[in-house]
């Protein structure tokens, strides 16, 4: 992995297609966790985590898979620009094998910050 990158292309499309397969589309869940699977849903989490530990040789928590996870599925109101790349990256993965729908999608980004009386860019 380049420059320290934790979280490679393959590793979340790994993730999103391994969701699919176990639980289907996102949008048929009814929730953040496919529901009444809650157990078996955290329990998947656990075993992408060993996977990717022995993939990468790093310490991969469930939590860490999970934080991956909630970047594609949840709403953004805000995303600072330094998570800006993690946010593209588990909303493309996701979206390309087919875990989320085009609807899943933001309708609007703003890339820059609106000039805001006394807040610069450089500010925020």
């Amino acid at each position: 992995m380049k420059n320290g990158q934790k979280w490679t292309l393959s590793m979340r499309i790994f993730l999103y297609e391994t969701l699919l397969s176990r639980f289907g589309r996102h949008e048929e869940w009814g929730g953040e966790c496919p529901k009444g699977r809650k157990e078996e849903f955290e329990q998947c989490l656990e075993e992408l985590a060993v996977y990717f530990s022995d993939q990468c040789g790093s310490g991969t928590t469930s939590g860490a898979v999970h934080s991956q996870f909630s970047w594609a599925v949840t709403k953004q109101g805000e995303v600072k620009k330094n998570y800006m790349p993690t946010f593209f990256k588990n909303v493309a993965a996701a979206h390309e094998v087919g875990f989320i729908s085009s609807c899943d999608l933001p309708k609007y980004i703003l890339l820059e910050p609106r000039k805001i009386k006394g807040i610069s860019p450089e500010s925020i």
